[in-house]
């Protein structure tokens, strides 16, 4: 039966390709809308169909005959044109879908670094729901583009400019984002698993429910970062920026924060079982209801005995004195 419907679907959709066979569906419906039409106005009041002692053939050919009078033409007409126009929205798609491709590839053959025609194409084709995976767009600025669940798994924007872009729900799964500009970015429930967003400059970023799990943020400026319940666990933040940031029920098991700036951090309630926090700067970080279980503040600055004493299992943490 699954069989019989896609075979039926399939030969629909070649069929509807055919400008002849997409004429002759508009015109049937079309038809029959004015005949439906007919039948009811003359019905409402109370008109008959068929004259005395006419043959039913003849009443029928008639009736048939009076939806091309004169006063039906020009309403025959548009309602043909209007189904015709519906009818070629699939090709209209395509089209559209193609050109906003040519428009991203010229763009990256001429190595233009602002394109605004491109970032239209692109949310264009977002708004198609095509795939934007493995695009090759370095060092482009993408200013406030609209790329809201956009998959662009893979991409290269290697030194790319996405300040003040919506990039909410995408997946950017592997995606190349070294250096990049993402300040004021919203990258809320954004999948970043196994990214690389080394010395990306995240500062003001909304991260909130991100995921980035295994992401490579080595010297990446988060300062005042929106890292709420974000998954960072096996992350790399060694060197980072965070100073600011609000990690609240953010996890970071097993997470590399070695030597990086967690100053007036917000990690309450954060989950730091056995990260590397050694030689972090803590000054000023709220650590309450964090769980510490075998993290590692070796060489860690900074902090308070209150602010360690405040988070869950720091007993279990390692520390050169306390």
């Amino acid at each position: 039966m699954k069989n019989l419907q896609h075979h039926i679907i399939t030969l629909w959709k070649n069929q509807l390709n055919k400008l002849w066979f997409r004429v002759v569906i508009a015109f049937t419906i079309a038809y029959t809308v004015m005949a439906i039409a007919t039948f009811l106005d003359k019905w409402s009041n109370n008109q008959e169909f068929c004259r005395l002692k006419e043959p039913l053939q003849n009443c029928y050919f008639r009736q048939a005959i009076s939806i091309f009078a004169p006063s039906n033409i020009e309403g025959f007409s548009i309602l043909t044109v209007a189904i015709l126009y519906i009818l070629e929205s699939r090709e209209r798609r395509e089209n559209r879908i193609y050109e906003a491709w040519q428009v991203v590839d010229n763009a990256a053959a001429a190595k233009v670094s602002t394109s605004y025609a491109r970032i239209r194409a692109l949310e264009d084709l977002n708004k198609y729901r095509v795939s934007l995976k493995g695009i090759d767009a370095p060092g482009a600025n993408f200013s406030e583009i609209n790329l809201r669940n956009a998959d662009l798994k893979e991409v290269d924007f290697n030194e790319s400019i996405f300040s003040n872009a919506d990039l909410s729900n995408a997946d950017l799964n592997g995606a190349n984002l070294f250096d990049a500009n993402l300040i004021s970015a919203n990258l809320s429930s954004a999948n970043l698993f196994f990214a690389n967003l080394s010395e990306a400059n995240l500062s003001g970023a909304n991260l909130n429910g991100a995921i980035l799990f295994f992401a490579d943020l080595n010297s990446a400026d988060l300062s005042n970062a929106n890292l709420i319940g974000a998954n960072l666990n096996s992350s790399i933040l060694n060197n980072a920026i965070l100073f600011s940031a609000d990690l609240r029920n953010a996890q970071l098991w097993s997470a590399n924060l070695s030597n990086a700036d967690l100053s007036d951090a917000n990690l309450s309630g954060a989950n730091l079982k056995e990260a590397n926090l050694s030689g972090a700067n803590l000054s000023g970080a709220n650590l309450k209801g964090a769980n510490l279980t075998g993290a590692d503040f070796r060489g860690a600055k900074s902090f308070e005995v209150e602010q360690i004493k405040s988070a869950k299992n720091w007993e279990e943490a390692m520390f050169d004195e306390l």
